[in-house]
């Protein structure tokens, strides 16, 4: 997946799942900042490039969608 490819994935005219307080530029730089240790992650953990990359995209848009729900002071599992 190259840099900026991802943001097709929560592109939404209207930021329905954005919180209130968070706008599409700082959603991009949050995802942006977070790629580079996803991608590492998917690729080791499923030794494909096409299918790290397809379940990269599926958990940024399920990030996206549950982003309302996101509590940002708990600790990364990953």
């Amino acid at each position: 997946m190259q840099e900026g490819s991802y943001s097709a994935v929560w592109q939404d005219p209207q930021n329905t799942a954005l919180p209130a307080d968070m706008s599409a530029s700082e959603l991009n730089r949050l995802f942006a900042s977070c790629m580079p240790r996803l991608q590492r992650t998917a690729r080791r953990l499923l030794r494909n490039s096409e299918d790290s990359e397809d379940a990269l995209q599926e958990g940024l848009l399920l990030a996206y969608q549950n982003l309302k729900q996101f509590q940002g002071d708990r600790k990364s599992v990953v």
